[in-house]
């Protein structure tokens, strides 16, 4: 796995923490963990994947990405109820096309 490009969750945890003090161009924080996978035999393919899977998702909806830790990233994003629906089923399924590819069972 390559060293992280996204921000790290100390500054993620400064940016929430002047959240109430600014004007939003993000209102939710999105979570994504894969920490109930067997990712520790994932091969480096899988990870290279996940990583332009996720920063596709990011520039698609103008996200703000986080590295948490190797299994989790966070997301910052701008949802109403125009396209909350889109937000989340873009994620979700690809995420799974991901998942289905490398841990087929």
């Amino acid at each position: 796995m390559t060293t992280p490009a996204l921000p790290t969750a100390k500054e993620l945890l400064a940016k929430l923490k002047g959240w109430g003090n600014q004007s939003q161009e993000h209102n939710t924080l999105l979570l994504i963990s894969l920490g109930v996978l067997a990712t520790e035999d994932a091969e480096a393919s899988f990870w290279k994947d996940l990583d332009e899977m996720l920063q596709s998702f990011r520039r698609w909806h103008n996200a703000a990405g986080f590295y948490l830790s190797k299994t989790e990233r966070a997301f910052l994003v701008k949802m109403s109820e125009f396209n909350q629906v889109t937000l989340i089923t873009d994620a979700k399924v690809e995420l799974l096309r991901l998942i289905q590819h490398y841990f087929p069972d």
